[in-house]
């Protein structure tokens, strides 16, 4: 009879360690829905800011068929895999989009309310034993209709006044947007005063529940959006952008935000792109953070 040595017995083991683990990503998966497809209505609510502008500003409102996944993590597969084998079920929907253009002529601060019409449908997504599920939403745009606008007024700025009439004054009541805390000036003995180049937040656009939305957005010198989404452009998945002025930027964003400040300097680029990436990281536990930086050409950079 032969002698089995202890080499012989550690190579079976490792052999069959790898074995194990090449099977891990076979996780084997199914479709199921659990309810019939249903048909909703929802709101959305548009800002748009044009105070300032001298021409129309426009925006495209857009949505196409978007997948939510909760629970995914559970079934030991990768998201990607999960999304594509959802999609491969509802593949006739895809590629159905709706959109609405809006437009705030200049010297506007337009709110416009939009009505979606959506079809869904819910189910699970099994592994082969049925031991895991993850629960899936699918939706896609049916009709958009703009139900609702209105102008809701731009600041006046104040008259200029001497020193004396200033001096009996009371301070006014329109304050531009609170800097973060991590990049306020440092203060002084005396009161701080906002002087005109002072950084100030202008604007803010936001976009939820997967819809997408193209953009075409002029800047000029000392003037960025910086904000988070889902999807940017080309970059998907917990993405932190920031994009930097002068210049003429077509770009698309989908559940995500961006804010307009004007008067930054560079000094202040990447503490306002570090507030974004925290917000998703701790607000929304999405990780790991792709940092995207456009100036002008968008690259992506190192957290």
């Amino acid at each position: 009879m032969k002698k089995i040595t202890i080499a012989t017995i550690i190579f079976l083991l490792i052999g069959l360690n790898v074995a194990c683990k090449s099977n891990a990503g076979t996780v084997s998966l199914s479709i199921k829905e659990t309810s019939a497809e249903i048909v909703e209505e929802t709101e959305e609510t548009i800002h748009m800011n044009n105070c300032g502008g001298k021409a129309d500003s426009s925006q495209i409102a857009k949505k196409s068929l978007s997948i939510q996944i909760e629970g995914g993590g559970k079934l030991g597969v990768d998201g990607q895999v999960v999304n594509g084998e959802i999609m491969a079920k509802y593949s006739r929907a895809d590629g159905i989009s709706k959109s609405l253009e809006l437009v705030a002529p200049p010297g506007t601060n337009m709110e416009f309310v939009l009505l979606w019409t959506e079809k869904s449908w819910i189910g699970v997504v099994l592994t082969q034993d049925d031991n895991e599920q993850a629960d899936y939403k699918v939706s896609v745009p049916l009709a958009v209709e703009l139900v609702g606008s209105q102008d809701r007024g731009c600041p006046t700025p104040s008259a200029s006044l001497d020193e004396d009439t200033q001096s009996n004054q009371p301070e006014s009541q329109i304050l531009p947007t609170t800097i973060p805390n991590n990049i306020q000036p440092s203060p002084s003995s005396s009161a701080v005063v906002h002087s005109a180049s002072d950084p100030e937040k202008i604007n803010t656009q936001v976009t939820q529940g997967g819809v997408s939305k193209d953009y075409s957005m002029t800047l000029k010198d000392g003037e960025i959006l910086v904000g988070h989404a889902d999807k940017f452009q080309n970059y998907e998945s917990c993405v932190a952008y920031l994009i930097v002025g002068p210049g003429v930027f077509d770009f698309s964003i989908k559940s995500g935000l961006w804010d307009k400040w004007i008067n930054v300097t560079p000094d202040l680029h990447n503490n306002l792109l570090k507030e974004q990436s925290d917000t998703l990281a701790n607000k929304y536990s999405c990780t790991p953070v792709k940092i995207v930086k456009c100036d002008p050409k968008c690259v992506e950079s190192e957290p």
